[in-house]
């Protein structure tokens, strides 16, 4: 079951796809046949989840490895055959997608990303430049001492991409509702202003639907 933690040392790689709906599904199977076909068996490899959001629009791959350099080999290191089965995934949608280091988690233990949870997954992916990056983090730290007293709150975890521009958070919450109350707090909408101002950014919720062993 893969675990999102500080101690853990490890680099992420999120892709986020924005899909027509009605291709959402393939998008997934897609994907899942080259985690297990490709991905899965590189060296440095830990573990991947997939995630569909609960109105079709988006597909999230989070995915762990040893370090920046194991995945860039993984990616750069392919024969055609495999080629192929990854061209399956971007003949239905492109991503963005990027290289994160984790900076932060909320909640008093570990993410731990199952199938099983019944929680509700939220990402949030912000764009912003390089010189905002780290002025980003503080208002995202401020606003975690706000949402970890919200009823409902599991966890958050936030990322930075290496080259600056870009800040994904990885929460969960029990419901939908209880994540959206975020929106109207007091102390929380002060800090979501502030945020608005340097950077752009977008969430959606999503369910998990595959995870590496």
């Amino acid at each position: 079951m893969p675990t999102i933690s500080l101690n853990n040392k490890l680099s992420s790689t999120i892709l986020i796809f924005q899909v027509d709906p009605k291709n959402q599904s393939a998008l997934i199977d897609a994907g899942i046949e080259n985690s297990k076909k490709v991905m899965e068996k590189k060296t440095g490899f830990v573990s991947t989840s997939f995630h569909k959001s609960f109105d079709g629009t988006s597909v999230v791959n989070y995915s762990q490895w040893e370090n920046r350099k194991s995945y860039v080999d993984a990616i750069n290191f392919l024969n055609l055959d495999e080629v192929a089965i990854g061209g399956k995934i971007f003949d239905i949608a492109d991503a963005d997608w990027n290289i994160y280091e984790l900076v932060f988690s909320a909640g008093t233990n570990p993410t731990r990303i199952s199938k099983d949870a019944n929680l509700v997954t939220v990402v949030n992916m912000f764009s912003v430049k390089p010189e905002n990056q780290k002025k980003l983090l503080q208002l995202l730290e401020d606003l975690r001492v706000v949402v970890e007293k919200q009823p409902g709150f599991i966890s958050a975890n936030v990322h930075r991409s290496f080259e600056g521009t870009r800040i994904v958070s990885y929460a969960q919450w029990n419901t939908k509702e209880t994540y959206q109350a975020v929106y109207t707090n007091s102390d929380a909408r002060p800090i979501l202003d502030e945020i608005k101002k340097i950077s752009k950014f977008s969430w959606n919720l999503y369910e998990v639907v595959y995870t590496s062993d």
